[in-house]
C-alpha cells in the first residue's frame, strides 16, 4: 500500500499547468495535474481509458468537441481515443487515472 499526498503536488507557473506522476505501472498511471486559473491543457488523445477527479477548482473540459463545465467533487470518465482539453476558470487540481488495457 502507498499513500500519496495530493495536496503537496507542485504548483504550476502562472498561466500554465503542471503534472506530477504518482505511480506508473503496466496496467495504470496515476498523476496529479494542476492548472493555473485561465490556463489550458491543449487538446490530446490518449489510448487509455482516463478518469479525471476534480479535487479543487473548476473550469471546462472539451471531449470530442463537446464542452462541459466541471467543478470540485466531480469525476469525468473519458473513453480511449477521445480528444480532450481542459481550461481552468479557477486554479484546478485534478487526479488523473489512466487505465491501460492489455493488448493481445
Amino acid at each position: 500500500m502507498t499513500v500519496y499526498e495530493i495536496s503537496q503536488a507542485q504548483q504550476p507557473a502562472l498561466g500554465a499547468h503542471s503534472k506530477e506522476v504518482l505511480e506508473e505501472a503496466k496496467t495504470h498511471k496515476a498523476l496529479v495535474i494542476r492548472v493555473d486559473a485561465g490556463a489550458t491543457i491543449p487538446p490530446c488523445v490518449m489510448g487509455s481509458h482516463t478518469f479525471f477527479f476534480i479535487v479543487s477548482g473548476g473550469g471546462t473540459i472539451t471531449v470530442d468537441g463537446v464542452s462541459t463545465t466541471i467543478s470540485a467533487g466531480q469525476l469525468v470518465s473519458i473513453e480511449p481515443g477521445a480528444e480532450r482539453s481542459v481550461k481552468a476558470e479557477d486554479s484546478m487540481t485534478v487526479l488523473a487515472i489512466q487505465v491501460h488495457m492489455p493488448t493481445d
